[in-house]
This record gives C-alpha cells, sequence and structure tokens, in this order.
C-alpha cells in the first residue's frame, strides 16, 4: 500500500524523528528496540497514513514471539491505504515542535507544513557526526569491513590508505563518506561545544594504546542516498539469496551488515 515520504517515527521515548523515505527510517532503528520497545514504536506517513514496523528474521518473515531479536532487521510497510490519522499526526508533530524547537503559533500550519518543519529540524543537521550506523567501509574494490561502532571504524582506517583512495565507504542510509585526515586542533576547531566530549573521549581512548593523534575524520555531505548500481549488486553478490529481490540501497546495506555481525 501507499507510503508518502518522508515518514515520522515515534520511538519508545516519545521522540519524534523524520526520515526521508522508510527504507532509512528502518535503517535507523535496532530490532531489539522495535520488538521490546515500550510504550511501542509509531510510525506514519506524510500524509497520516498509520505504518507498521516489523522486525524480519533472514527469510523475510515477521516472526516477534523470536527470542532472537538482535539477530533481525527492521521494515516499515503501510497499514491503510488512505489515511486515517492526519489529526494525531499533526498534534503530535504540533506538540512537539512547540515544546522542544520552541516554535509557537502552529496551529494554522497544515499537515504538510508541520511535516516540512520537522524534516528541516531532524533529518536537516548536517553536523560531522551525523552518520547512521552500520558503516560500511571497502577496501580495494572488493573488500567489504562492516562496523557498528564510530570508534572501531576510526581506528581501523589508516591515513596511508586514504591518501592512495584505498577506501570507499557509506553509512547505514547509503551515503557515500567522506574521509579527511585530521589533527586533534583541527577536530576541535570544526565541531560544536556538544560535540567536543565525543571527539575527546575519541582521542584519549586512541592515545592508551599509543596511536599517533592523526586520524581520519568520518563525514556525509547529503541528506539522500545515492542511486549505486556498483555497490548494490557487490552487496547482492555477497548476500548470494536468488529470491532477495529488494533494489533498496540502504535495506541491502542494513541487510549485508546484520549477516556479518
Amino acid at each position: 500500500m501507499k507510503i508518502v515520504s518522508p515518514v515520522i517515527i515515534k520511538d519508545d521515548t516519545c521522540a519524534l524523528s523524520c526520515y526521508i523515505t522508510p527504507e532509512h527510517a528502518a535503517a535507523s532503528m535496532e530490532s531489539i528496540d522495535v520488538t521490546w520497545g515500550d510504550p511501542p514504536y509509531q510510525a506514519y506517513d506524510s500524509e497520516g497514513r498509520l505504518l507498521e514496523v516489523q522486525t524480519l528474521d533472514e527469510k523475510g518473515n515477521v516472526s516477534p514471539s523470536s527470542h532472537n531479536v538482535n539477530n533481525r532487521f527492521v521494515k516499515i510497510i503501510s497499514t491503510e491505504q488512505q489515511p486515517t490519522h492526519t489529526a494525531k499526526v499533526r498534534k503530535l508533530i504540533q506538540e512537539d515542535l512547540e515544546y522542544n524547537c520552541d516554535m509557537p503559533n502552529l496551529e494554522n500550519k497544515s499537515l504538510s507544513e508541520l511535516v516540512s518543519l520537522l524534516f528541516k529540524d531532524r533529518a536537516g543537521n548536517k553536523k560531522i557526526y551525523n552518520i547512521v550506523l552500520p558503516i560500511l567501509i571497502i577496501e580495494d574494490k572488493n573488500k567489504i569491513n562492516v562496523f557498528y561502532s564510530l570508534y572501531k571504524c576510526i581506528k581501523f582506517l589508516r591515513p596511508d590508505k586514504v591518501l592512495e583512495n584505498l577506501y570507499e565507504g557509506c553509512d547505514g542510509f547509503g551515503r557515500w563518506l567522506k574521509f579527511d585526515i585530521m589533527t586533534k586542533a583541527e577536530y576541535l576547531d570544526i565541531i560544536s561545544k556538544e560535540e567536543k566530549n565525543v571527539i575527546k573521549k575519541i582521542f584519549n581512548f586512541f592515545a592508551t594504546i599509543g596511536l599517533p593523534e592523526k586520524l581520519v575524520n568520518i563525514s556525509n555531505e547529503i541528506v539522500v542516498s545515492p542511486s549505486n548500481t556498483d555497490l548494490k549488486n557487490l552487496l547482492k553478490e555477497r548476500i548470494k539469496k536468488e529470491e532477495w529481490e529488494s533494489n533498496d540501497l540502504a535495506t541491502l546495506i542494513n541487510y549485508y551488515a546484520w549477516l556479518h555481525k
């Protein structure tokens, strides 16, 4: 059934998020949080259709009672052809923006206008660490490395290989990553105050194991996933499932990463 993007998610902490597609939303979720979240996740499209957040096993079957909740991936589907939750979604977004973003006088805004404001606030943020896990690092156009930790990914990357252009990388949304070699001072100069503690922890962590204070920074510069046929074909080849029909890059990335946890 029809889903009109962007997609609005209310998670188990009652926080609202906004994603450019349902695949992007699914890529940002952990299956264990979806399965055991209390209150449960709620999902809607931008016109007010109720969506269902599912967790699937390796065969694509829905199995909410499975004990192995970590080894599942998330999918979002529509439950209705026509939107029946427009008023509810409008109220959720209005109250969230008024409370969290100090945006008054929203009562006369349409749902479309409110969704645009929410998307701009939640999805338009391009901070240095606005990277959705997992991260795929491709070495020499062939070897795929999967990382669920930014620390481990930065530790893995070697500045000399970056200079030789031996790495390609993308995040869980399928967005290509940019690699820059930076010093600690350069890191701290380009990031906001709330992010500095994260960077200091990374450098302190590396200092304890004797690595130099020159590392590879990872960033992304786009919001939307690229269309990349070569990467899609590489992932499909590695997955080796004849029945796998998805052509969405974010879904393929997360399924491949799930298989290689």
